[in-house]
C-alpha cells in the first residue's frame, strides 16, 4: 500500500526540523543513495520524491564525486473539494541556499504529474532539501520541504515497504499512468548510465528501482503493482 511516510513542512520551503546525519565517506566514494520526498501541503496531498546515485564510477564519468544523478517523480492532487491544481515543481535546496527547479510538473484539473531525470551537486556534509511547490485555487501557491537522507545501497528503512521512499497514497493511484508512461520513455537514459546497476527503471512497466530489482528495492511502483 502507498503511503506517505514524511511530515508536512507548511511555509515557502522553510522546513524547521532539524538535518538528519549524512553517512560517512571513507576514501573512494562507494555506492550511495540520496533520497526521500516532500510531504503533502496546504490544499494539496502527495508530492515530489527523489533518488539519485553518487558518481562512484572509476573515471568519474558522470561529473565527479560530488555529481549526484537519478530520477525526480511529483504527483498532486487538490485536496479541497472542487479545487484546481495550475502549477507544480520540484526543486533542490543545498545547505538553505537558493533553491533551484528540476523539475516541472503538468496540471490537468485537480493532479499534477511529471517525471525526469535529476542531476545535481553537493558536497559531503551538506544537508540537502527537496520541495514540492504547488499553486491551488483554494490556496494559492505554497511549498513543502523535506531533508534528504544519505545512506548505502540500499537498507530496508530506505527502499523496505514503510521506508523513507515509500509511495505516496491510493489517492494518487489514478495517475500512476501518466507518471509510469514518463518513466518508460526515460528508461534508456537512465538504463544506458554507468549507475544502472543501482538505479533502474523497468522499461516495460516504468517500475523505478534504487540498490537492485526486487520488491524491496521498489521506489517506484507502476502498474500491475508489485506491493
Amino acid at each position: 500500500m502507498k503511503k506517505l511516510a514524511v511530515a508536512a513542512l507548511v511555509g515557502l520551503c522553510a522546513a524547521t526540523a532539524s538535518p538528519p546525519a549524512q553517512a560517512a565517506y571513507a576514501g573512494p566514494r562507494p555506492a550511495y543513495v540520496m533520497s526521500g520526498g516532500a510531504a503533502s501541503g496546504p490544499g494539496w496531498t502527495g508530492g515530489c520524491r527523489i533518488a539519485v546515485v553518487n558518481d562512484f564510477t572509476p573515471d568519474q564519468s558522470l561529473g565527479g564525486a560530488n555529481v549526484w544523478n537519478g530520477a525526480v517523480v511529483v504527483a498532486v492532487a487538490a485536496s479541497t473539494p472542487g479545487a484546481t491544481v495550475s502549477a507544480a515543481s520540484c526543486t533542490i535546496r543545498v545547505n538553505g541556499g537558493t533553491p533551484f527547479t528540476i523539475l516541472n510538473a503538468t496540471a490537468t484539473g485537480p493532479v499534477a504529474v511529471g517525471a525526469g531525470r535529476a542531476t545535481f551537486s553537493s558536497t559531503e556534509g551538506d544537508n540537502v532539501e527537496i520541495c514540492t511547490r504547488v499553486t491551488t485555487s483554494s490556496h494559492g501557491a505554497r511549498s513543502s520541504c523535506d531533508y534528504l537522507t544519505t545512506t548505502p545501497i540500499c537498507p530496508d528503512q530506505v527502499c523496505a515497504v514503510g521506508g523513507v521512499i515509500d509511495q505516496t497514497s491510493d489517492l494518487l493511484k489514478v495517475v500512476d499512468p501518466l507518471v509510469c508512461n514518463i518513466l518508460v520513455s526515460l528508461a534508456g537514459t537512465v538504463d544506458s548510465l554507468p549507475t544502472a546497476g543501482v538505479l533502474y527503471i523497468d522499461p516495460g512497466t516504468g517500475d523505478l528501482y534504487v540498490g537492485g530489482t526486487g520488491w524491496g528495492a521498489l521506489f517506484w511502483d507502476c502498474p500491475p503493482y508489485i506491493r
